[in-house]
């Protein structure tokens, strides 16, 4: 009887803490519209898919677009909260950005490093997004899945 009662105490808590890392999430603040609206111009990340685990994640900007573009070091992170997709905070002062603007010609690309421990969520396996909110209009995005 005690071992019965260890262990549901042991997965109602359990279930209690997966339910707390989602309850910081908020829905984002993005429409299907505002992403990828800029001819020639597209996010990747380096894999389409990394471990449970993982510490950073490279998104890359490709400029295909036929000039010169100018993107700010800042983006925001989602996962995918059902149907829907929702915004994963950030640590305290891990949304503290360096007023840096890249250069990037034509036919070249930028790599953008987004270190998972600036922000205050659990990254378990799911579908996620990177959004290069420092491009402006258009918010280049890059997709990827983090796996068991």
């Amino acid at each position: 009887m005690k071992k019965s009662l260890s262990l549901l105490l042991i997965l109602l808590l359990s279930s209690s803490l997966c339910a707390c890392a989602h309850s910081k999430l908020t829905p984002s603040a993005y429409q299907p519209s505002d992403l990828d609206r800029v001819q020639g111009v597209r996010a990747i990340t380096e894999q389409e898919t990394y471990p449970v685990g993982i510490k950073s994640v490279t998104a890359i900007l490709e400029n295909n677009s036929g000039q010169e573009i100018t993107i700010g070091v800042s983006f925001v992170l989602e996962t995918k909260d059902g149907e829907a997709w929702s915004s994963v905070p950030f640590a305290k002062d891990g949304d503290i950005f360096h007023s840096i603007a890249c250069l990037i010609p034509d036919g070249d690309t930028w790599d953008c490093t987004v270190d998972l421990s600036r922000f205050d969520y659990s990254f378990p396996a799911g579908e996620y997004r990177v959004i290069l909110t420092g491009y402006g209009e258009g918010l280049p995005t890059a997709y990827f899945q983090i796996t068991e």
